[in-house]
């Protein structure tokens, strides 16, 4: 035998033995009589060996096409649940996904890992609700969101997808005309791009292989958006204290330096929220291992430039 198995011909040939006629498999299979008498004529041309003796009134397993049962029945069964399995697979990852993230969602997720996301699962659609208040999962219809931060306890399920780690940046020409600090009370000498504070002092929290320590910091520029702090920053203006994830392009690239390597402050962490106490549908599941995976390997290529640099 020097020809490839078919598979239609050994399927059909499974199912006539089991069925005990060609009219009963046809019936089962909805395949013709003909075609299914075809097929076994094709495997037993590419076998060279007789697998059914045929007369018109019955029909005979032979001793090969016994063994060629016996041997196959398994391995076709599981091919069959196999492509059940798919199929419904597939189902459940048609429709409509709603998806709940913060307003900066694409300053850390790339547009175009969403296309990709949909060319895996293309009878998928998404919808987006961008909002930094905490969605109404049940009342909005929400299949997965994502939060960042630490997350309160409740009935919700949440899985981990990333770190959150705010780190402080600045610009080569900041660094330039006012030196890089050297330890974290050096910080209160600097120009920091601040968060407006309610008590006219702002309080950094930082975190280092020392521990933990809080500096009180000033600046003369003030912000209450991420991405006007990394703007300023940008500009020169002073050190921000950010989300890695919003300037990792920036630190790659040499547009932002980071300042004080090996502080941060402990953001908490990405997580995909789902509504508690029932099962997590397939396709918000495949996102959210979507994102994580994506997000992983975004910070791996990073840190892989900036050890190169």
């Amino acid at each position: 035998m020097t020809s490839l198995i078919d598979y239609n011909e050994l399927a059909s040939f499974i199912a006539v033995i089991e069925s005990g006629s060609y009219a009963e498999a046809s019936r089962v299979m909805g395949v013709p009589a003909n075609t299914l008498s075809r097929r076994v004529q094709g495997l037993e041309s590419t076998l060279g060996v007789r697998l059914i003796q045929r007369s018109t009134r019955q029909m005979a397993v032979t001793p090969a096409g016994r063994l060629l049962f016996d041997h196959c029945k398994e391995a076709t069964d599981t091919i069959a649940s196999a492509g059940r399995k798919l199929a419904a697979h597939t189902k459940r990852t048609a429709g409509t996904l709603r998806i709940a993230a913060p307003v900066d969602f694409f300053d850390f997720f790339d547009a175009a890992w969403l296309d990709e996301f949909m060319t895996l699962y293309k009878d998928l659609r998404l919808e987006l609700l961008l909002s930094d208040s905490p969605a109404n999962m049940i009342g909005d219809r929400i299949d997965v969101a994502l939060r960042r931060g630490h997350l309160p306890n409740s009935a919700l399920v949440a899985k981990r997808l990333a770190t959150n780690h705010h780190v402080l940046v600045a610009s080569s020409a900041y660094l330039r005309t006012h030196g890089k600090p050297t330890s974290l009370s050096d910080l209160e000498d600097h120009h920091c791009i601040i968060a407006p504070a309610t008590d006219g002092k702002n309080r950094w929290r930082l975190q280092s292989a020392a521990g933990i320590e809080e500096v009180v910091v000033q600046g003369r520029i003030g912000a209450d958006n991420r991405q006007a702090m990394r703007s300023a920053a940008l500009g020169g203006l002073g050190i921000a204290l950010v989300p890695e994830s919003l300037v990792r392009a920036d630190l790659a690239t040499g547009r932002l330096q980071r300042v004080l390597h090996g502080v941060h402050r402990d953001g908490g962490g990405l997580y995909a929220v789902f509504v508690g106490g029932g099962h997590i549908p397939l396709a918000a599941s495949l996102f959210a291992a979507f994102v994580s995976d994506k997000l992983r390997a975004d910070h791996d290529s990073t840190a892989l430039m900036l050890r190169a640099a």
